[in-house]
């Protein structure tokens, strides 16, 4: 409708060219006259690794915006993408990683989350598989071992036999 698309136009000048979303979710060229990917905006990929690797020791990779069912956020809904930008929650509800500016967005308008939002999902799909996107590095179990816990192979802790989620999931992603 009308009043979705005027929302998403406002979106796209705040994701663009006021926030960072653009920046941070589209992988960069080294070389020519565009520095960013145009055939690949908002498909994520970006490493922030550097950033970390002293500190925090993760390794976040930024996620794919575009409305891909299978690996952007073609599923997610309007308040999903709200949610990220406004309390740092992924769809499943769990926290997204850094370097996503919680702290800038946090204090946005609903309206202003909701343009970017309305505007994110508007964007057309792009298949782009980010691989790791945010995995920290395995900790010692709160019990300290004694509850039976495993490392599973992608390094993460699984104590109660379920299947852990990969880091490809929604789970602790970067979001934006």
């Amino acid at each position: 409708d009308a009043t979705t698309q005027e929302s998403a136009l406002h979106g796209k000048y705040l994701a663009t060219q006021v926030g960072l979303c653009i920046e941070c979710h589209t992988p960069h060229l080294m070389t020519g006259p565009d520095p960013l990917d145009v055939n690949s905006l908002f498909a994520g990929g970006v490493d922030f690794s550097d950033l970390f690797s002293t500190t925090l020791m993760i390794h976040p990779v930024s996620k794919n915006l575009t409305s891909d069912n299978t690996t952007g956020l073609g599923t997610w809904a309007v308040m999903d993408v709200i949610n990220v930008l406004k309390m740092g929650k992924a769809k499943d509800g769990t926290g997204i990683c850094p370097p996503m500016p919680l702290g800038a967005y946090a204090n946005m308008t609903v309206q202003d989350a909701t343009d970017i939002a309305n505007y994110i999902k508007s964007l057309p799909p792009i298949v782009h598989q980010n691989v790791g996107m945010c995995v920290f590095p395995s900790l010692p179990p709160p019990d300290g071992g004694v509850g039976g816990a495993t490392e599973t192979t992608d390094g993460a802790t699984d104590t109660d036999g379920a299947e852990t989620s990969d880091a490809g999931t929604d789970a602790n992603e970067t979001g934006g």
